[in-house]
């Protein structure tokens, strides 16, 4: 048993904290925390605001504890260690895997299968740590087994959606098993599905724009030399890089999630666009829309900031969306009170890129797209923002509720 007065938990796994990350719940039957993926054993440490709990658990493993809220709540919470990295196709050559993808309404899409289905298109989506499941995958034989709820905020409000903990993957030469997925009954991109950050754990990402090309390395390549190098931290579980605004050397430094499923250039929330408004100016050149996997499109202003750097480059005259004040709640992207802010495709098509998931580290190289322009979308436009923010299993994983609940109450989630 943890005991705790409040219901808001940090969790800590090996060296990675999550700050805030799980919301203890007495109406739900069964949490389950799905830790990292991997091979080895782990210690997963549960921190409330009353005292500190560590769970050894060894791959496929599942140990229940209780939460007691407030002295009087008993909540049963499960970790399941069910996700292991990524598998080889039997008789498939070993090193680096190569992966072609396709610009499909700007995002990079890859082909690959879940369960028995037939080739499926998925977005790879920086700001997704979960696999997203479409209407027409069902259509082209996935099959899912649903077996759980998910309370999925996106941009225009939050819904209770289904999921399936026990999923079959394959992308080119690579495979998973027991993958959790939740399926959205709008499609939202012109795929079939979203796979997220999470299947690259301990990985090496590199998104080559050049040759069109995805690449999953097992360890940092040599000509990553030739790229600039920045710490790469994690707002909740999506990854982070420092960015600056400002004019030469007077510059104020972000942090901004890595995006590759979100069009426009920049977004930002309110607290962001008046910091950099007092300390470098900005002007609104007009008015946008943004929608996502919430019911409805969301206000917000265009605004265009005199200079941005990234990775040592600097862009002029950069697009950023600031949702309107009475629609700033639901873009959970942004709703923090602090300057908070999310780099997309505009920006990030514009450099090759590497995403080192072992070391915290991305790389950045600017590609033969760097000089195109970035123009504002204005004038109540559809921007087609969408930030699609699921988190597998970990409650509120910076900007989603996302736990996997028992269909039944007292019955657990599916032995792996």
């Amino acid at each position: 048993m943890v005991r705790a007065n409040t219901p808001i938990v940090d969790v800590r796994e090996g060296d990675r904290l999550f700050k805030g990350e799980w919301t203890i719940s007495p109406t739900v039957p069964l949490d389950i925390y799905v830790p990292r993926r991997s091979d080895d054993p782990a210690t997963i440490t549960f921190i409330t605001d009353v005292e500190s709990r560590s769970f050894a658990i060894r791959p496929g493993e599942k140990i229940d504890f209780v939460f007691l809220l407030n002295g009087r709540d008993s909540c049963r919470t499960q970790i399941w260690m069910k996700e292991r990295p990524a598998r080889r196709v039997p008789g498939t050559p070993a090193g680096p895997v190569t992966i072609p993808f396709r610009l499909m309404g700007g995002k990079p899409h890859v082909q690959g299968r879940i369960n028995d289905s037939s080739t499926l298109w998925l977005l790879f989506d920086t700001g997704a740590a979960t696999t997203v499941l479409y209407p027409s995958s069902l259509d082209k034989g996935v099959e899912p087994k649903f077996d759980g709820t998910v309370l999925n905020a996106g941009t225009g409000g939050t819904v209770e959606r289904r999921t399936a903990s026990d999923n079959r993957i394959t992308i080119e030469s690579l495979f998973w098993e027991h993958e959790s997925a939740i399926y959205v009954e709008k499609k939202h991109d012109s795929g079939d599905g979203i796979i997220g950050i999470n299947l690259f754990d301990g990985k090496v990402v590199e998104l080559d724009y050049d040759g069109m090309e995805m690449v999953i390395h097992d360890s940092l390549p040599e000509h990553a030399i030739a790229f600039a190098c920045l710490p790469m931290g994690f707002d909740g579980t999506l990854p982070t890089v420092e960015a600056a605004f400002g004019v030469g050397d007077d510059q104020t430094a972000v942090s901004m999630v890595i995006n590759t499923g979100g069009t426009g250039a920049l977004m930002g929330n309110e607290s962001l666009a008046m910091s950099a408004s007092k300390l470098h100016g900005y002007s609104i050149v007009g008015k946008a829309q943004a929608s996502g996997v919430g019911p409805r499109k969301i206000s917000m202003d265009v605004v265009l900031l005199p200079e941005f750097t990234l990775a040592g480059h600097t862009f002029h005259g950069i697009p950023m969306l600031v949702p309107a004040r009475e629609d700033g709640a639901d873009v959970p992207a942004v709703n923090a009170a602090t300057p908070r802010g999310t780099l997309c495709l505009d920006v990030l098509s514009k450099f090759n890129m590497m995403l080192d998931f072992k070391d915290n580290r991305a790389y950045f190289k600017p590609n033969t797209r760097i000089n195109e322009p970035i123009r504002a979308k204005v004038s109540g436009t559809p921007i087609g923002l969408r930030v699609i923010l699921p988190v597998v299993a970990m409650g509120v994983l910076g900007y989603v509720v996302f736990r996997i609940r028992s269909a039944m109450s007292g019955r657990h989630a599916p032995t792996p």
